[in-house]
């Protein structure tokens, strides 16, 4: 794949052939971003992971380009597993650090999926309690049964899992207390429609106070302007400190 020709015109076989060696020849890394996050006086550190590709002509490329078309094809779940892996080995070579390493829904919906994470995760070491499972919300509606799975699995080795774009599946707070979760995470775009909307505002009260009431941590994803932070930060929510990169 090549800057040649547009990114939207190259063929599902080519970008079959071009996952499959990736796979085949290890080609895929993390690259990852350091994140602190801060609440009513407290801190949290935590390194979020993306995955990318190099082609073999040497350009890399970000999973935003790559794993959709992943899904797409059916392959997102030997992607999932790969990142799990590159970030059980993150983890050993960073002794203290937390990594957030996402996963993409339709991989729960693979047999394989669960007991390929299950035979990791089986593997002994304090990198367990270190590593963070991130979802999209809408699992708890589109794959509840599967999700609910992942995430007790998960609790059972350690490992934590969180939920993110909460705001886009309200739904699913009646069904927050099914799992064991640690965190979920809210948009910086609804947050700070908050400030200015009655109806999202109770809103977000609503998710803020059902998910501490489970204890579970809220976090802001992205930035929102200055009396918007402090506002949320007040009510125990999790705002970056600095952008993320990456």
């Amino acid at each position: 794949l090549t800057d040649a020709a547009p990114r939207n015109s190259v063929s599902e076989l080519q970008w079959q052939q071009t996952l499959v060696q990736a796979l085949a020849e290890d080609r895929l890394s993390l690259q990852v971003a350091e994140q602190t996050y801060a609440a009513d006086g407290r801190r949290v550190q935590r390194h979020e992971a993306s995955l990318t590709l190099q082609e073999a002509s040497g350009t890399v490329l970000q999973g935003a380009l790559f794993l959709p078309v992943a899904v797409r094809l059916g392959m997102s779940a030997a992607f999932d597993v790969r990142a799990m892996q590159l970030g059980q080995q993150w983890l050993l070579q960073h002794p203290g650090a937390q990594l957030v390493v996402k996963v993409s829904l339709p991989s729960l919906a693979e047999d394989h999926f669960l007991p390929q994470l299950r035979a990791l995760w089986e593997q002994a070491g304090d990198w367990r309690q270190r590593l963070w499972v991130e979802l999209d919300a809408h699992g708890l509606v589109a794959f509840s049964e599967e999700l609910e799975a992942l995430a007790t699995a998960a609790a059972e080795h350690g490992v934590h899992v969180g939920l993110r774009r909460l705001e886009h599946e309200p739904m699913a707070l009646a069904r927050l207390h099914r799992l064991p979760l640690a965190y979920v995470k809210l948009g910086s775009d609804f947050a700070q429609q908050a400030a200015t909307s009655p109806g999202s505002q109770h809103l977000l009260q609503a998710m803020v106070a059902t998910a501490q009431t489970l204890q579970v941590q809220v976090y802001l994803a992205g930035t929102v302007d200055a009396d918007t932070a402090q506002n949320l930060q007040q009510r125990g929510v999790y705002v970056p400190e600095a952008v993320p990169h990456g």
